[in-house]
């Protein structure tokens, strides 16, 4: 995968490489660019900075028998910040299969409803009485818990029926489950206070954040956001 990769390959050399090996590129959402591989067997999601995703890759590498974990191939962490992953291909997942596993990991707001108690007791009794999906609540939180202790503006877990695909036996997988407050909470952050924000991510893990699949199209005529943006991040290397 990627043979000759330097250490000072970044995100933008990645995606070129996987376009001039014949990877097609499929999706993107506000963090990363997903590509299809030529075979159209393997996705390679690439981004220029994700600590959340990074977090739950490591979770899945290190406990590769969790069914619900999407299988990895191939991992590299990119400079200064980014990372390339390649892993099965997954289809989109049934709704009420996905909805339902949302609900026996303590997740419901996706219902839209008021949930009765005697649901929740029962969707708790559930879960207990499957050592897997035990296993699985029990890793979503350890994991949560250190996103919680070492990421800035961590979001928390996001688990919910769009978070969730299916491999070709209809086996449900978790795809994103955790996430960093961008736009909620980082970019205020960043334009309130800087020098704070530094105190969690290095200048060039910022400048990274500012290219993230969402600052995309801006790249090249920013606007008023990404200028100031820009700006903060520049101020921090007069004394960082």
């Amino acid at each position: 995968m990627l043979p000759g990769l330097s250490p000072e390959d970044d995100h933008r050399r990645v995606r070129a490489r996987l376009e001039a090996d014949g990877w097609k590129w499929l999706a993107n959402g506000d963090w990363a660019h997903v590509y299809v591989s030529p075979d159209g067997r393997q996705v390679a999601r690439v981004v220029a900075f994700d600590p959340a995703y990074a977090l739950h890759v490591r979770t899945c590498l290190a406990n590769p028998d969790v069914a619900h974990f999407q299988r990895i191939d191939w991992h590299r962490d990119l400079a200064p910040a980014g990372q390339v992953v390649a892993m099965e291909r997954l289809e989109p997942a049934a709704e009420a299969e996905a909805s339902q596993l949302c609900c026996l990991l303590g997740v419901t707001k996706h219902l839209d409803r008021e949930v009765e108690p005697r649901e929740i007791e029962a969707w708790e009794a559930e879960r207990r009485a499957d050592p897997r999906l035990q296993q699985l609540f029990g890793l979503l939180h350890a994991t949560l818990a250190v996103g919680e202790r070492t990421l800035g503006w961590f979001g928390g877990l996001d688990l919910r029926p769009g978070n969730l695909m299916q491999d070709a036996s209809g086996q449900l997988k978790l795809i994103d489950p955790y996430f960093v407050a961008g736009g909620a909470k980082l970019i205020p952050a960043m334009l309130e206070d800087i020098d704070a924000v530094a105190r969690h991510y290095s200048p060039p893990q910022l400048r990274a954040f500012l290219e993230i699949a969402a600052f995309e199209d801006e790249q090249d005529a920013p606007g008023p956001v990404l200028i100031q943006l820009r700006e903060k991040v520049a101020s921090l290397g007069a004394h960082t």
